[in-house]
């Protein structure tokens, strides 16, 4: 996706949202205004992360005109995104020392998939940076195969997300963001123990249920994807009548058998989705 392509992502997008933002783009419509949006601090109240969101789409519309800048950019725009799930300073500093590590393709891909999800959410009406209670996280064995550790004293809250259960098999150096960004969205997360030996292999597939909805699939994969990690395949789960939970699960985990396959965008995400159902 080249400059002009991200140019118009962002305007569709911003043609989305029922409001703009017009004296955020008026006061950043100078280069020079971007180390205002740099300026972030954990601390911040809800609101003015959502305001840094917009910011950085209007400066990006404001300087498209060269590829350091527009990386620049981008990585402002996934912090913004990421900074009601960063909880302290230490996880602010590495999350952007990860981000100066991302090459420019991955970059636009994790914005788009960002967007995405974005517009999701609004069309859901789920407030990301509203303070919610989570679930408990459940951890269990990796040979546990019942439902989601459910079982094992954990509550959940049968009305959200309709109680669909993310079962996450948690790799060695997989950041903690994605598991708080699950429970914001509203889902029952379920961290999963990896098989021995699978430790330090990469997140690369997703599972769902017979009745787990196409949109909250899409909405696990783009928070994977915008979160760096690199999704290859998503396939319906083979259920029988013993794993009735199956229906209503999300599980994400590792399989070999697709570690050499090309990594999911968005729009791949949604076209596979739609050809599935």
């Amino acid at each position: 996706m080249e400059k002009e392509e991200f140019k118009t992502m962002l305007d569709r997008y911003e043609a989305k949202e029922k409001k703009s933002n017009k004296r955020l783009i008026l006061a950043l419509a100078v280069p020079i205004a971007l180390t205002v949006v740099v300026a972030m601090s954990v601390m911040m109240v809800n609101r003015a992360s959502q305001e840094r969101v917009e910011a950085v789409e209007a400066q990006a519309r404001a300087s498209m005109d060269n590829d350091s800048l527009f990386e620049e950019l981008a990585r402002q725009h996934l912090l913004a995104e990421d900074s009601t799930v960063v909880q302290s300073k230490q996880e602010w500093q590495e999350l952007k020392q990860e981000l100066n590590t991302v090459p420019k393709e991955e970059l636009k891909v994790r914005v788009e998939a960002s967007l995405e999800l974005k517009n999701i959410r609004d069309s859901l009406k789920i407030d990301k940076t509203k303070d919610i209670k989570p679930d408990p996280i459940v951890t269990t064995s990796h040979t546990d195969d019942g439902p989601g550790g459910l079982n094992s004293g954990s509550t959940t809250q049968v009305n959200r997300r309709d109680s669909v259960i993310v079962r996450y098999y948690k790799r060695s150096g997989d950041n903690e963001r994605v598991v708080r960004e699950l429970q914001r969205l509203g889902y029952i997360v379920n961290e999963k123990e990896v098989t021995p030996g699978t430790e330090g292999y990469e997140t690369n597939v997703i599972y769902y249920g017979s009745e787990v909805s196409q949109r909250d699939v899409e909405m696990v994969a783009l928070l994977f994807r915008k979160s760096g990690f690199p999704i290859k395949h998503i396939e319906a789960f083979k259920e029988d009548p013993g794993m009735a939970w199956k229906k209503k699960a999300i599980e994400v985990g590792w399989k070999e058998d697709v570690v050499k396959l090309q990594t999911y965008d968005p729009k791949r995400i949604k076209k596979d989705l739609y050809m599935k159902k």
